[in-house]
């Protein structure tokens, strides 16, 4: 450490705004100045041992005193590439530690702010740069560092660590939604779904799977000495510089526990409907819908069609109109300011049905229900809606047709769809084509040659009106009855996907992989 950093010579200014900021007593300080005579010890370590003060709360009380951030490095997955962009040495001897890089920019934590040597000599390090500093603690920077330092040449542990933070970190650039790890009888396959299509990414020798999957396992607080059930959890990490909510699952196989790592991009992946991009006559009627004060409108479709995601863009529609808006999830997907949001699994609730029922009490004006999943369920989602709530939800069927059958299999009746349903939708996820290789013959990196980049949403909906409702009865919901009496009213996705192959966005081979032949 520099001659002049904080924890070195006492800065009496220093010990003032820690009583002021109410970290110490004046006392306290006095306590911790007498023992530093004696051994010559710095003073936020003898403040520490005297457990006077923690290692994070001295770190936040520098990061404010010099006017930085403060960074929980816990939070972050850091890529060796990033780490490695401060030499070894210089890090090692100013506890500092690179942890994020965006185009010229990189973030260094640094345990002592005020060593101007230490910010100095790493500046000078890193002349390319644009250096930010930030302070964290150093048992942080110390534990973040060995992680990516290790020179055992097994595959320890802090080297199974690095592997599972690098691979998480290239799946948030690559925007993938799933990592799975998958223990076979000789390797560890490592697959991520990217654009709704799963591809290999790497394997490992199935000697390395115990450490990588115990990394895993602390990451998301699971036992990590369990291995015969099922295991669930989540963590809140930071990947490129992007707030990430990790959901982890194990399951038992043949050769270990598998792992499902799904990605869920806090900064990114909550969109507006125009964002989404649906027709401009499908925007408008989505609109229409959310606006009516009560009903019940469901979004249909298998898992990973975008469902939660058009959900939420209709509640953002909502969310400035002075609503009491209310969700009910398992589990949280994403988190909006001023809604009242309900995580099923944290907080004890068993099942949607009890949700509904506990937030009928709090006098909602929306409801969220992330999914319809049992008779119980589907009796309060109709019920909330009969009594004056607006309600969304999704359910698993086919398309808006199946939809039907399905709520019926649930218990609910034609007679109670025709008082409280006001729409129906179903959805898909098409990729795009590239148009990096629409212009090029040659090699696209863009697109690692998959000829595809992004996925656009290709929705049908069925605006409930009298017509319909009427007939919902009367033809006793004969699927081809109904079908006659709805096709002047419905569009299906398959029109919508004609329509984006014709402008030249996707192309048969996508629709007959999402459709069938």
């Amino acid at each position: 450490m520099g001659s002049e950093g904080a924890f070195c010579t006492f800065v009496p200014r220093f010990g003032e705004c820690l009583v002021e900021w109410g970290y110490l007593r004046q006392d306290q300080i006095d306590v911790v100045l007498l023992e530093q005579k004696k051994d010559g010890r710095l003073f936020g370590d003898v403040a520490i041992k005297l457990g006077f003060i923690s290692e994070e709360q001295l770190a936040r009380a520098l990061a404010r005193y010099f006017e930085i951030q403060f960074v929980d490095l816990d939070r972050y997955l850091i890529a060796y590439e990033v780490i490695s962009v401060l030499q070894e040495s210089i890090a090692r001897k100013y506890l500092a530690i690179a942890f994020a890089v965006e185009s010229n920019n990189v973030c260094v934590a640094i345990s002592d702010p005020g060593d101007v040597t230490a910010r100095s000599e790493i500046e000078h390090a890193l002349l390319s740069y644009t250096v930010t500093f930030f302070c964290a603690s150093t048992s942080q920077i110390e534990r973040a560092f060995d992680n990516h330092h290790s020179k055992s040449l097994r595959f320890s542990n802090a080297k199974a660590s690095t592997v599972v933070d690098d691979i998480l970190v290239y799946a948030a650039k690559n925007n993938a939604s799933d990592v799975h790890f998958e223990p076979l009888q000789d390797i560890v396959r490592i697959r991520m779904r990217i654009d709704g299509i799963l591809s290999l990414y790497k394997e490992f020798h199935i000697e390395t799977w115990t450490q990588i999957k115990g990394r895993i396992k602390v990451i998301g607080n699971l036992n990590i000495t369990e291995c015969r059930i099922p295991q669930s959890g989540h963590a809140a990490v930071i990947l490129n510089n992007r707030n990430v909510n990790l959901r982890i699952a194990t399951h038992p196989s043949v050769f270990g526990e598998a792992v499902v790592i799904r990605l869920l991009d806090l900064n990114n992946n909550l969109l507006s409907l125009v964002k989404i991009g649906f027709p401009a006559e499908i925007t408008s009627s989505l609109k229409s819908i959310v606006s009516s004060p009560s009903g019940l409108f469901i979004i249909a479709g298998p898992t990973g069609a975008g469902k939660t995601t058009t959900l939420y863009a209709l509640i953002n529609e909502l969310k400035n109109k002075k609503l009491n808006i209310m969700t009910l999830e398992d589990p949280v997907e994403y988190q909006i300011p001023g809604l009242r949001q309900l995580d099923l699994r944290e907080e004890g609730i068993l099942t949607f049905a009890e949700g509904i029922r506990s937030a009928l009490r709090q006098d909602p004006d929306v409801i969220l229900i992330g999914e319809i999943r049992d008779e119980n369920t589907a009796a309060m989602a109709v019920r909330a809606a009969l009594t004056g709530r607006l309600v969304m939800a999704t359910i698993h069927s086919a398309d808006v047709l199946g939809a039907f059958p399905r709520l019926m299999d649930l218990g609910v009746t034609l007679h109670d769809l025709s008082n409280c349903l006001i729409g129906l939708m179903s959805q898909r996820l098409l990729r795009k084509r590239c148009a990096n290789c629409l212009e090029s013959s040659s090699k696209c990196n863009i697109c690692k040659d998959t000829k595809y980049s992004g996925r656009v949403a290709i929705p049908e909906l069925l605006v409930i009106n009298g017509y319909i409702r009427k007939n919902m009865v009367q033809t006793n919901f004969d699927i081809k009855s109904f079908y006659r009496v709805i096709c002047a009213y419905f569009k299906n996705m398959k029109y919508y996907a004609s329509i984006l192959k014709d402008n030249n966005i996707t192309d048969q081979d996508e629709i007959e992989r999402v459709f069938g032949i």
